[in-house]
């Protein structure tokens, strides 16, 4: 039987090292893995962010916008990423369908949970706009959207290699977790994932898998237990 999983990328992880926008590059690289676990046999959703494309801290802080509206901006922000991560996977031969938590008229579908299960046996879904909601981050949409799906398991990407005590780019000594449960993950506080989004995986009995999707074909590694990465379970 097919192992059915949910990837969740961030939108940085898209733009390369240019921090903005989307990289070619990165992007094709990235799709060729997904592309490789579809042929394996794997029923595979995506969940994106969209921080390549927008970021709102600035025009709250500058220019006084309602947090509300800076997380509209940030939701349509993950459709256009979405929208690539459809074609590019399309133009490899294999079938993807961008459904949003909100309507996008001509553009996308909009997600019902039932297509969506009935779809994933042989189509790469994208799931973008979040949960559809403002303050809800794309962290918690990807729990979300795992629990409705029945996913077996939520594959975290990140740019480090799991989850630390603290950050490893400002702290080298930080604390790597091979495996660390639900409950400790949250009572720490630890901020790979959103605690809400970690609860969500928690309720619903499903594992994640936080690894670094920059490290060349990471995503088909991690799922045959030859890299590093942390499960918290």
């Amino acid at each position: 039987m097919s192992k059915r999983l949910l990837l969740k990328l961030s939108g940085e992880v898209i733009s390369g090292d240019k921090n903005f926008g989307i990289s070619p590059k990165v992007l094709n690289r990235i799709v060729s893995e997904i592309v490789q676990l579809k042929k394996q046999n794997y029923e595979i959703a995506v969940v994106i962010g969209g921080g390549n494309i927008y970021r709102g801290s600035k025009l709250i802080k500058e220019m006084n916008f309602p947090d509300y509206k800076s997380h509209h901006m940030g939701m349509i922000g993950t459709v256009i990423n979405g929208l690539a991560l459809e074609t590019a996977i399309r133009k490899k031969g294999v079938k993807a369908q961008n459904y949003s938590a909100f309507t996008v008229e001509g553009i996308t579908s909009r997600f019902d949970v039932e297509k969506a299960r009935d779809r994933i046996g042989d189509t790469v879904l994208i799931f973008t706009g979040g949960t559809g909601n403002p303050f809800f981050s794309t962290d918690s949409a990807a729990a979300l959207r795992a629990a409705e799906i029945e996913a077996d398991l939520l594959l975290k990407a990140t740019k480090v290699d799991g989850v630390y005590s603290e950050d490893p780019e400002k702290n080298p000594e930080a604390e790597f977790f091979k495996n660390i449960s639900y409950s400790e993950y949250i009572r720490r506080d630890l901020q790979v994932m959103d605690s809400s989004s970690v609860l969500i995986c928690k309720e619903n009995q499903i594992p994640i898998y936080v690894f670094n999707i920059n490290k060349k074909n990471n995503l088909n590694l991690v799922l045959n237990d030859n890299t590093h990465y942390t499960l918290i379970n």
